[in-house]
């Protein structure tokens, strides 16, 4: 089991009718207790799936990896073969296309002890055969390791206990230390330093010990310069998910920011209708981006479903609502996977349950179909909290305005807009608001602050 972070929400959405569907698929393994889980897709057809189950004295005893060529009705199993001890813990699967893919595997001889002789591994052949490839230096045997592969042959490689980064352009025969690399806290005084990729954009973050304070770093570039990320002069709680260079969401203490300059400055979004959800996945060619809802630690049945946003995230619209997930992630606008997870009370842990795929109408021509542009506000923020209101087109009836403060309370209702379509709130305390408006021909919504 592994203990999934979940971003709790102020804010309910209202029921949409199904619009979308995710199809069960044959699951490749029946275990659910799962220490590590991941799905990594490719197109509608292929994807592939890793998993670790817990062993003896908390440790991985079997690491397997399973891919499927037929949208999940079958699933070929693509395991490496590890020979180097008994307990074994995948530290990361990395699917490139349906026949490359990387995996950072870690080992021990005994039982309870810290996995220690990594391996990097990669296939070429759809998983029939894995081979080691030479890692950059002895320092990245041990510690945990992340990577990225743009492409079978261009990937970068980061070593915590090394705190270094290198970069291979053969398919890792060979490595070059990346020497930008910012300067990254000293050893014992974190707790974790990694990295990820989302939109073509690297990040970079370290965490300290029992804090949950984060410090990121981005890379355009594929990791040969970086730059400090930080939430408008604050530190970040949220991990920041970009949908290409320059566009990112980013969760955050109860809120959603957007950023349309690489994170340089963000401005207040709007939360997907969800008690809590699992983050954003982007939709690659869209500019739209997704989110499920998650498993609430009693098993709530109030807040199912997957939302969309089009315009970076101020407007959210329910695509279904019969699902919680763990994860979901995108190949393509009419290619995605996701992970569902169930809550365990006794344990007060997650468990990874079944896979699911995408087998909805393709996003980006829904994208066009229903969005007609946002609802907008100026000045927003405002300082005297008076705003301009600019609805997305003309000949929408207006059937109810609401606006919620932050912890969810009516702050302001109206059955139509003033004829000035101006919103007041300047007797209304600093801080942030959602504003909701009933037409016939669905809702809008868009987050409001007073400062």
């Amino acid at each position: 089991m592994r203990k999934l972070v979940l971003l709790f929400l102020s804010c309910l959405g209202s029921g949409v009718p199904t619009l979308a569907q995710w199809q069960r698929v044959t699951d490749p393994v029946t275990v659910r207790n799962y220490d590590f889980a991941k799905v990594e897709p490719v197109n509608a057809q292929t994807a592939w799936f890793a998993y670790g189950t817990r062993g003896a004295g908390a440790r991985i005893s079997n690491v397997e990896v399973y891919r499927t060529q037929d949208g999940g009705r079958s699933w070929q199993n693509s395991s490496p073969a590890l020979t180097s001890g008994p307990y074994h813990w995948l530290h990361e699967l990395r699917a490139v296309d349906q026949q490359v893919a990387w995996a950072v595997v870690s080992s021990s001889a005994t039982s309870g002890v810290a996995a220690t002789n990594n391996q990097l591994l990669s296939t070429t052949d759809g998983g029939a055969t894995w081979v080691s490839r030479t890692l950059p230096t002895p320092d990245f045997a041990a510690g945990r390791l992340s990577m990225h592969f743009f492409d079978p042959t261009e990937g970068v490689l980061f070593s915590q206990n090394a705190r270094a980064l290198y970069r291979t352009t053969d398919g890792g025969l060979s490595w070059q230390s990346i020497a930008t690399l910012p300067a990254l806290p000293l050893a014992g005084t974190y707790d974790k330093i990694e990295f990820y990729e989302s939109g073509s954009v690297l990040t970079l973050y370290s965490q300290p010990a029992d804090s949950p304070t984060l410090t990121h770093w981005i890379s355009t570039d594929h990791g040969l310069t970086w730059r400090l990320l930080q939430l408008n002069n604050a530190p970040l709680t949220g991990f920041p998910v970009f949908r290409d260079a320059r566009h990112a969401l980013l969760g955050q203490a109860g809120q959603v920011w957007a950023s349309a300059d690489a994170g340089q400055s963000w401005t207040p979004a709007t939360l997907p209708p969800f008690l809590a959800y699992t983050g954003f996945s982007p939709v690659p060619g869209t500019t739209a981006y997704v989110a499920g809802a998650s498993s609430l630690p009693d098993n709530s049945t109030t807040t199912k479903g997957s939302a969309i946003s089009y315009d970076d995230g101020r407007t959210w619209t329910l695509l279904e609502n019969s699902n919680t997930f763990a994860s979901i992630r995108f190949a393509a606008p009419d290619a995605a996977w996701g992970l569902q997870a169930t809550f365990d009370p006794l344990g007060s842990e997650f468990y990874f349950g079944s896979l699911s795929r995408y087998n909805g109408t393709a996003l980006a021509v829904r994208g066009r179909a229903l969005s007609a542009g946002p609802l907008q506000a100026y000045p927003n923020p405002s300082a005297n909290g008076r705003f301009a209101l600019q609805l997305p087109t003309t000949g929408l009836r207006i059937r109810s305005v609401r606006v919620l403060d932050a912890l969810g309370r009516v702050v302001y209702q109206a059955s139509s807009l003033p004829a000035d379509q101006r919103l007041d709130l300047s007797q209304q305390p600093k801080g942030l608001y959602s504003l909701t408006i009933q037409t016939n021909e669905g809702l809008l919504r868009c987050p409001l602050l007073k400062n």
